[in-house]
């Protein structure tokens, strides 16, 4: 592999019998398959025989390039005076992971066992996975929640349950939630309540101290969903139209999420086992609410993702169908890589942006419209995947129309 790489037969002769010499032919195989560009590939390999070279005159083997070793030859390469590394370390990450997949060299053993306040958030994130079956989503927000409550009332210290107070409870809530808006004040409140019953369930709180978690007063669906009229999401998907590669992946994207008004999470982890192009069909699998479910899939957003499929996606053994578009070319490692897509396209189309607008907007529009052209609550909540009839309630208030005729007359106003 390293032949398509470099043309000279002394190079390559070189690079073969240096300390690393052993690695570069599948250094380059592996860069090779992510689609790596060659003047990348060549930097890496170049790399990893200075590094060699250099584990050579310090008296050093492979099996020393720990992290300790590795941050130590990193200190002692120049730098430019922008401060970037010099070429002798850039890349140098690609030959460290392949010597720790071969086993030959391992990263720096932990200083210390894990704090108690890590055993805990540990525990808790077990339950929260095995026993109350929440999603990874979920799961994270209520454990950061759950680390500053630790840090705030013990500090880097003991945990010591047995000490907390109900007023302890209230004041981290409230403290959290006035520095949040709208729905978010809720936030702080249902992960600490988590928390406090995770603590009873284990037996080191007594039953009752939940109950200590203060009501964030706030009005049920007080706030219009942000949405998009007909002509701005047709002006969105007009300047998302490209020919790149990016470009289709894009405009693909978001013909999921303004038609079908699939979640970022779904979109992004959506596989290609999941599309049924006879029947013209999704599906979606379980995720926030555990349930699985069917979606038509409409033409104009089957035409974008077959001309993305066949266009415009790199070549790849992955089964996720969107990938990135820069090398290595694996899928998202996050499902906010969609909401930053979506985000960016708003902002490309010049309109303008309330705080909170992205990935979503498109979501509350579907179902605006749905509603807004005679579906019932059950048909918008089959399709956004709502286990709750009240959750699809909110788009109520978007049907001017019906409103306009069960409005009262304003006191005192013309009869």
């Amino acid at each position: 592999m390293i032949e398509k790489v470099f043309s000279r037969p002394r190079v390559i002769a070189r690079l073969e019998q240096g300390p690393l010499g052993s690695y570069v032919q599948e250094l380059a195989a592996t860069l090779l398959s992510q689609g790596y560009a060659r003047s990348m590939i060549k930097l890496c390999i170049n790399t990893a025989d200075k590094f060699g070279c250099w584990l050579h005159r310090q008296g050093l083997t492979v099996g020393d390039a720990d992290d300790d070793t590795v941050e130590r030859y990193l200190n002692g390469v120049k730098r430019y005076r922008s401060g970037q590394q010099a070429k002798a370390a850039q890349g140098l990450t690609h030959i460290v992971g392949l010597l720790r997949r071969h086993g030959v060299s391992a990263g720096r053993e932990p200083l210390s066992p894990p704090s108690e306040a890590e055993t805990w958030l540990t525990r808790y994130d077990h339950h929260l996975k095995s026993v109350a079956g929440l999603a990874v989503g979920t799961r994270q927000n209520y454990l950061r929640y759950a680390r500053y409550f630790i840090t705030h009332r013990f500090g880097a210290g003991s945990v010591d349950w047995s000490v907390l107070t109900a007023q302890d409870i209230s004041d981290f809530v409230l403290e959290q939630a006035i520095v949040r808006k709208r729905a978010g004040r809720k936030a702080p409140v249902i992960a600490i309540r988590s928390l406090l019953r995770f603590l009873v369930f284990c037996g080191v709180l007594d039953t009752g101290l939940e109950g200590a978690v203060p009501k964030i007063r706030q009005w049920t669906h007080a706030a219009l969903p942000q949405r998009l009229t007909v002509q701005e999401l047709a002006l969105v998907l007009s300047s998302a139209k490209g020919e790149t590669p990016k470009d289709l992946r894009d405009y693909a994207i978001l013909l999921l999420l303004s038609w079908l008004g699939m979640r970022t999470r779904e979109v992004a982890y959506l596989r290609l086992d999941d599309i049924d192009w006879r029947e013209g069909r999704l599906f979606i699998r379980p995720g926030k609410t555990h349930q699985e479910r069917v979606l038509p899939l409409s033409q104009e957003a089957g035409a974008a993702l077959a001309d993305y499929l066949q266009r415009g996606r790199p070549r790849s053994t992955s089964r996720f169908v969107f990938l990135k578009s820069r090398p290595p070319f694996r899928p998202f490692a996050r499902a906010g890589a969609v909401g930053e897509i979506a985000h960016a396209a708003l902002v490309r189309a010049g309109l303008p942006l309330s705080p909170g607008m992205g990935a979503h907007t498109f979501r509350h529009t579907v179902a605006s419209e749905m509603v807004c052209h005679g579906a019932t609550f059950k048909d918008v909540a089959d399709v956004l995947g709502h286990r709750s009839l009240q959750t699809t309630a909110i788009y109520a208030k978007l049907d001017l129309n019906t409103l306009h005729e069960v409005a009262l007359p304003w006191p005192g106003g013309a009869s």
